[in-house]
């Protein structure tokens, strides 16, 4: 039997089970050198030898005894007693142990580092927010400084944004801009909105007379009754800022008003669309941590090619329950899987709700002839269940995930 690469099979008795290495007296460094199965008919002894270093090693040391009995060790290292009969079979047992072991640590290392993700991107979503909150408060604080605007200007600006700005498809919002701009009670004479490009600059848009002003550049303006004003933004989907222009004139003159409602009013563009890229970065955050939630809340762990186990964790509500039985009935189907293990170890509380969920999810998986065991199930989950009356006589249930492979194990 090929074993892998990183796993160890060894035996300090002279007659090792078929797959194991003897070696009487292992080293350290090879006892360290990654995940090891160590077989010994005085594993008392085996522990008393290794002293200090069992909390060191990873792995399973396997002994005579009780058949499924099993003793942690170390943090990762167990005793786990078999019998004389599963002897020959000794390295298969030793495969699924190890296997498992792995998977499991595997898993938990992915789930720190999806939590440590997490954390980062709730991070970075709060620190957009705060940018968000700094920015809005200083266009409040600005507009709290222009109390020395005419009544025209505030009535005008009051006016344009209950058009809704806001409601104001992003593409459209220079032409809406500028048509505001040459509109009563402002009466400009002429008003355009321009894009810097590659080539000079672009108009978006243009109103009134402003044909006749042209567009921003080293040029002097005509006159004093002439206004530009620049502003940046970036786009969701175009992270450099670019560069844009609002050039406004008036035949009676720009007064000092009219160039504070103008500094403001531009102003509120370039926020609205640094609002909106912020905003879709925060959605685009939040999106892609929910499908995270979503990808652990299930993880299908193959444990053999027609065997897999489902480890519940946290709490489950009808949702989470519907989702757990699509994705479970999938993998069975395209897996061809014929045996299934639902363990309940890390499942903070059971009621008859979630009891009916699995109960009719070990149905369905009979009904696609998959075989459902249900495992983990604590002394306390138990009382629940014996007090409110809820019959498991018709699904299969072991102590553990353990227990479950060792029984499967025998019946092959």
């Amino acid at each position: 039997m090929t074993k892998p690469a990183a796993h160890r099979y060894l035996s300090m008795e002279a007659d090792a089970p078929p797959g194991f290495e003897h070696l009487p007296e292992p080293s350290r460094r090879i006892l360290r050198s990654g995940p090891i199965a160590l077989w010994s008919r005085d594993p008392a002894g085996v522990e008393r030898r290794l002293g200090p270093l069992l909390s060191k090693l990873r792995g399973v040391l396997l002994c005579p005894g009780e058949p499924r009995r099993k003793t942690q060790l170390g943090p990762e290292l167990w005793r786990l007693e078999v019998s004389e009969a599963s002897v020959p079979v000794l390295a298969e047992l030793a495969d699924a142990w190890l296997e498992q072991s792995a998977q499991v640590h595997a898993l938990r290392d992915a789930l720190g580092h999806r939590e440590l993700e997490l954390a980062r991107e709730r991070h970075d979503r709060s620190i957009l927010a705060e940018k968000l909150d700094r920015e809005t408060q200083s266009l409040r604080d600005h507009l709290a400084a222009r109390t020395m605007w005419t009544t025209e200007a505030m009535a005008s600006l009051v006016n344009f944004g209950a058009q809704g700005i806001a409601d104001i498809d992003t593409d459209a919002l220079p032409t809406a801009a500028v048509s505001f701009l040459t509109s009563k009670p402002l009466t400009f004479s002429g008003a355009a909105m321009y894009r810097a490009c590659a080539e000079g600059w672009e108009c978006l848009a243009m109103a009134g007379e402003a044909d006749r002003l042209g567009p921003p550049g080293a040029d002097a303006p005509v006159d004093d009754t002439v206004f530009r004003q620049n502003f940046h933004y970036s786009r969701a989907t175009d992270r450099l800022p670019t560069q844009y222009a609002v050039v406004v004139e008036r035949r009676s003159g720009l007064d000092d008003a009219d160039a504070a409602f103008l500094v403001l009013f531009t102003d509120l563009i370039a926020a609205h669309y640094r609002a909106r890229a912020l905003n879709a970065d925060l959605a685009q955050a939040s999106a892609q941590k929910d499908a995270l939630i979503a990808e652990l809340s299930t993880p299908i762990i193959q444990v053999w090619p027609d065997m897999v186990c489902l480890p519940i964790i946290g709490s489950v509500d009808d949702e989470r329950a519907m989702q757990i039985t699509a994705e479970l009935l999938d993998a069975v189907a395209s897996r061809q899987i014929r045996e299934v293990i639902i363990d309940f170890t890390g499942l903070s509380t059971m009621d008859t709700n979630t009891v009916h969920h699995f109960t009719s999810l070990a149905r369905a998986l009979g009904l696609i002839g998959a075989h459902c065991i249900l495992t983990g199930i604590t002394p306390a989950v138990a009382l629940t269940l014996a007090s409110l009356g809820v019959e498991l006589s018709d699904v299969e249930t072991l102590s553990s995930v353990q227990a479950a492979l060792a029984t499967r194990l025998g019946a092959r």
